[in-house]
C-alpha cells in the first residue's frame, strides 16, 4: 500500500505525461507556464491533499488504484483551475496567480487547465476501461464543472444572505468533493447506488472543508483577506447577529466564528454518518481526523483572539 506521499507523486507525474505537457504544444511558454503553475501548486510531503478522495473511495473498494490515479489526475488539474478563477474572481489572495501574471492571462490559463483535466480522464480508455464508464466519468466531471459555475455565480451576487450560504457551499465545494468520492467509487466497479453513498460522504465534507476556509480567511491565514469579504459565513453569521440586536456588539465577532465551528461539527457529524453507510469506510477517515474538533478548536481559538485584538484597537 502507497504512502499519501507516494499516491501525490504518481499522480503529478500522470500529469506531466500528458500530451500536450510532455509535447507537441505549439507554444512553449504557454506550456511552461502550465507546468509551473501545476509545480507550485502541487500538495507539500505531509498533507491530506484533495486529490486523495478518489484514490482512497477505490482503494476501500478494492478497486484497480493505478485507474484511479488518473482520476485523481484529471481532479487535481481541475481543482487547480477552480483555484485560479476563484483568487481572481474573489480577489482575496496576496499571492494569487492572477497578481503574479495578470487577470486576462490568469483566467486563460485556468480555461486551458479545464481541457487538459479532461484529457487526463480520457487517458483511461488506455487502461482498458470500459468505454461506457470512462464516458459516465465525463459527464460526472462536466455536470459538476456546472454545478460549481452557477454556485459561484450565486457566490458573487450581492443580494446572498446566510441563509443562502450552505446551498452555495454545498454547490462550490460539496459538489467537488462528491465528484472525488463518486468517481473512485465508480472507476473501483461500485453499483450507482453504492458511489453514491460515497458521494453523500464527499458533499459533506466539502461543505466543512469551504466553511475551515472562511475560519482560515477571517483569521488572516495564507495571505487570504475573507475578513474583508461579506460572503464568508463568519461575516454572514455576524452580520445576521448584528441585525437580530438592531446593532453591533463587542461579541458580534466572536458570534460568527462559533456559529461557523457549530455548523462545522453539524457537517461533520453528517459526514462521518454518511461513511458509515458506506461498504468499506478504509483510509477516508483520515479525512474526518483532518477536519476534526481538535484542530477545529486550534483555529477557532486564532480567530477570536484576533478578532478580540481587532476589538481592543
Amino acid at each position: 500500500m502507497l504512502t499519501i506521499d507516494e499516491h501525490v507523486q504518481v499522480v503529478h507525474q500522470i500529469i506531466q505525461e500528458i500530451p500536450p505537457l510532455a509535447g507537441g504544444l505549439s507554444f512553449p511558454g504557454f506550456r511552461k507556464l502550465l507546468e509551473t503553475v501545476l509545480a507550485d501548486r502541487a500538495p507539500s510531503a505531509g498533507n491530506l491533499p484533495w486529490l486523495m478522495l478518489p484514490i482512497l473511495t477505490c482503494e476501500a473498494l478494492e478497486g484497480d488504484v493505478s485507474q484511479a490515479h488518473h482520476v485523481a489526475a484529471a481532479f487535481e488539474i481541475g481543482r487547480i483551475a477552480a483555484g485560479c478563477l476563484d483568487e481572481w474572481q474573489d480577489q482575496d489572495t496576496d499571492n494569487a496567480l492572477w497578481r503574479a501574471i495578470g487577470a486576462a492571462r490568469a483566467v486563460n490559463l485556468a480555461l486551458g487547465l479545464l481541457p487538459l483535466s479532461f484529457l487526463a480522464l480520457s487517458r483511461l480508455s488506455d487502461l482498458k476501461l470500459e468505454p461506457s464508464l470512462v464516458l459516465a466519468l465525463h459527464e460526472e466531471f462536466h455536470r459538476t464543472l456546472f454545478d460549481m459555475s452557477a454556485g459561484q455565480d450565486a457566490d458573487l451576487r450581492d443580494d446572498r444572505s446566510l441563509h443562502d450560504y450552505e446551498q452555495i457551499a454545498g454547490a462550490k465545494s460539496g459538489s467537488l468533493f462528491r465528484l472525488g468520492c463518486r468517481a473512485g467509487a465508480l472507476v473501483a466497479g461500485a453499483p450507482v447506488d453504492v458511489a453514491g453513498r460515497y458521494g453523500d460522504f464527499g458533499y459533506n465534507l466539502g461543505v466543512v472543508a469551504q466553511m475551515w476556509n472562511d475560519l482560515q480567511g477571517l483569521a488572516g491565514l495564507r495571505g487570504k483577506g475573507d475578513a474583508g469579504q461579506q460572503r464568508a459565513l463568519p461575516t454572514l453569521a455576524q452580520q445576521a447577529a448584528e441585525e437580530m440586536a438592531a446593532g453591533p456588539s463587542p461579541e458580534a465577532g466572536q458570534v460568527g466564528s462559533l456559529y461557523t465551528l457549530v455548523r462545522i461539527q453539524v457537517f461533520h457529524r453528517r459526514a462521518t454518518e454518511a461513511l458509515a453507510r458506506c461498504p468499506e469506510p478504509g483510509r477516508l477517515s483520515l479525512f474526518l481526523d483532518a477536519y476534526g474538533m481538535r484542530h477545529l478548536v486550534e483555529k477557532a481559538q486564532q480567530t477570536t483572539s484576533q478578532q478580540g485584538e481587532e476589538n481592543a484597537r
